[in-house]
């Protein structure tokens, strides 16, 4: 019985230490973690730390690479337009170094023999006509193209020479397709066709072979060279009706400030308890301005009678130039219209009972109709504000009232639509031109063989 007890007493004993280590263990145990925890906490916040650290240095080191890109793409665009600049200078500078240039295509090998420079100062007025060349042709220097030496069977290489000056140059080229339009045939040399060409640059060839097609297309319409002729009298008409344009605009600001300076004092918007005297300054300003600008231009050292009489000269001639088209260039609005409305306009409907204006409505009617039509057809929100002006008026006014009626609605439409009509076989007649070649080839023709830009051929 006492072995019994001391042996169930050892027994607690031992489990109360059990117990005990156990809860120092635990203990110990809690205490490693929540170190290790606040270890990790503090780990933790410094790696987030770090991290968003990092993140903004590469965000800023983003936006900055996108700063500089950006300024690259600039400067990229910047060198880009001024080498699109310098190559078409380079290219104005090699067509003018070519002003003087003659190609020969077709002419035989060895023809020319060791001297090409006298050969062919001797051969050009034989085959062309002495009396084209009175003082004789003078050559600085002629040369076979700078390539390989063709062989029989293949096509002869060109011939460029470089005439002293430029009258020679122009005499051959045409001359050479008169003579071509006369034989109806090209020159023949050993059974060879020879043409004459203009030396251009590379660029010019290729954008006149883009144009090969459309002249392909008028060729078989019948209508070759009626196409250069067309463009030619529409860059001349520009230029005329841009000429004529340019003294209208100056005698209409004459008419504007210094003969009618009291009516555009009334146009003007100035408002204020002194408007009337800060209008008076400005007008007298201006008109000082104006005329001294427009006698240092020379208009402005005509007399008043001068001034409006060459006006009144180009206005007619503007009047003739439009007749019944539409507009100027025909039947669509161009850059021309616009420069040719944006004066007259002034003078109908800002210059109201001067000299300009009542030579427009009474006299040149046509040029009236002219302005409504472009007014109404690009300012309808003005046309409106007109069309409600002239009501409120005609309420206004009695029946009995013996008032001068407005200009009448012009229509949008002329009486005649030249440049509408389709083109037919039938309704169009050939013409002959001094440039037409019967032979297909012309001084304007693109179809030179372009393999020979691809060597070194310089004449200088």
């Amino acid at each position: 019985m006492p072995e019994s007890t001391s042996v169930e007493m050892s027994v607690k004993d031992l489990e109360d230490k059990i117990y005990s280590v156990s809860s120092h263990l635990v203990n110990f145990v809690n205490l490693f973690i929540s170190k290790i925890n606040a270890m990790a906490e503090v780990i933790n916040g410094a790696f987030k730390l770090e991290i968003i650290e990092r993140f903004e240095m590469c965000d800023q080191g983003l936006v900055d690479a996108q700063d500089q890109l950006q300024d690259e793409n600039r400067i990229i665009e910047t060198l880009q337009i001024q080498n699109k600049n310098l190559a078409k200078k380079v290219d104005y500078l090699e067509n003018q170094s070519r002003r003087n240039n003659v190609k020969i295509v077709g002419l035989p090998e060895g023809i020319e023999g060791p001297d090409p420079r006298k050969f062919f100062t001797e051969w050009i007025p034989r085959v062309l006509g002495q009396d084209k060349f009175p003082e004789g042709l003078i050559l600085e220097c002629a040369y076979r193209v700078l390539r390989r030496k063709s062989f029989s069977g293949q096509n002869p290489r060109s011939v460029l020479i470089h005439c002293l000056n430029y009258c020679d140059r122009e005499t051959i080229l045409h001359t050479a397709i008169r003579n071509a339009q006369q034989n109806r045939s090209p020159l023949m040399v050993q059974n060879n066709p020879v043409f004459f060409y203009q030396y251009l640059s590379q660029e010019i060839m290729f954008q006149r072979r883009e144009f090969n097609s459309v002249k392909e297309r008028l060729w078989k319409k019948r209508h070759k060279g009626t196409f250069r002729i067309i463009s030619m009298a529409n860059s001349l008409l520009k230029e005329r009706c841009l000429g004529l344009n340019i003294i209208i605009k100056k005698a209409i600001v004459y008419c504007q400030w210094i003969d009618n300076l009291h009516e555009t004092g009334k146009i003007l918007s100035v408002s204020g308890p002194l408007s009337g005297f800060l209008k008076w300054i400005l007008c007298h300003l201006t008109r000082g301005i104006v005329k001294r600008e427009m006698y240092g231009q020379g208009i402005g050292r005509f007399s008043k009678e001068e001034i409006y009489t060459l006006m009144e000269k180009d206005m007619r001639a503007l009047s003739v130039i439009l007749g019944d088209k539409k507009y100027i260039m025909g039947t669509r609005p161009s850059t021309v219209d616009a420069a040719v409305f944006g004066q007259l306009a002034q003078a109908m409907w800002t210059l109201p009972g001067t000299r300009p204006e009542r030579l427009i409505r009474d006299e040149l009617v046509n040029l009236a109709l002219y302005c409504e039509r472009i007014k109404r057809k690009f300012w309808p929100e003005w046309t409106a504000e007109s069309d409600e002006a002239s009501d409120s008026n005609e309420d206004e006014t009695s029946e009995d009232s013996l008032t001068p009626t407005p200009l009448q609605d012009f229509s949008l439409y002329s009486r005649t639509e030249t440049f509408d009509e389709e083109l037919t076989e039938n309704s169009v007649s050939y013409s002959q031109t001094p440039d037409t070649d019967y032979t297909g080839h012309s001084l304007f023709d693109s179809d030179v063989e372009m393999e020979e830009y691809t060597d070194n051929e310089l004449v200088k």
